[in-house]
């Protein structure tokens, strides 16, 4: 229940992401980074078995925090006191930490899938007869 409120305040948060894109000029491509991120937390929230699709985006969050990596020696609280334009380093920082953000809940949301959904699933359909007969043998 606590992971589920966790997630609608992700999906919140995510989506405030997307409507932040809307003035800026590759909206497209950030609207879908982000996208993927409302997407799969959804898909958490309902207990879908997204694994695959976790995978990916976090491959795709790791690549884009590698490629902006150089403007974390850039990061200043300047950079998140407005929503607007304020200069081409500051729009790669906010870039940059927000896909440290989906990356980071990307990987959260995986280790989630894990427990939801174990790739072994143990039987525990062994009576004290089965017991006996593998120690007794």
């Amino acid at each position: 229940m606590v992971f589920k409120l966790i997630i609608a305040v992700m999906v919140a948060l995510l989506t405030y992401a997307i409507v932040v894109q809307l003035n800026d000029a590759d909206m497209l491509f950030w609207t879908a980074m982000y996208g993927v991120s409302v997407i799969t937390s959804v898909g958490a929230f309902m207990n879908l078995p997204l694994r695959p699709m976790l995978w990916v985006a976090f491959g795709l969050y790791a690549a884009a925090v590698v490629f902006y990596s150089p403007s974390f020696a850039y990061t200043s609280l300047e950079a998140f006191a407005s929503v607007g334009m304020s200069g081409e380093e500051q729009e790669r920082v906010r870039e940059l930490w927000g896909m440290v953000v989906c990356l980071l809940w990307t990987g959260i949301l995986i280790i989630h899938d894990m427990l939801k959904f174990p790739l072994i699933e143990y039987e525990d359909d062994f009576d004290d007869a089965d017991v006996d007969d593998v120690l007794c043998n």
